[in-house]
């Protein structure tokens, strides 16, 4: 399911007037600051957000090529 609803801020009420005061379930997401206020089980980061993060690593080189890399594979197997 996906929902939407436009509010006036950015902050955590919107996040309530969205999905309520009590969440039950496992939230996907982007990195909103207002889900930081949900418990690691309850959230998963947004698979299209991951692979643009490791993208990313690519481009830095370095250090970061192998997370880069490790983690557009398990992308890749993701959606095979």
């Amino acid at each position: 399911m996906a929902a939407f609803v436009i509010c006036l801020g950015r902050g955590t009420a919107g996040l309530t007037t969205l999905l309520g005061k009590t969440i039950h379930g496992i939230v996907t997401s982007d990195r909103w600051s207002a889900y930081h206020g949900l418990h690691l089980e309850q959230r998963l980061i947004c698979w299209a957000h991951l692979k643009r993060d490791f993208q990313k690593c690519l481009g830095r080189g370095g250090g970061a090529l192998p997370v880069g890399q490790g983690g557009l594979r398990l992308v890749r197997r993701m959606f095979r």
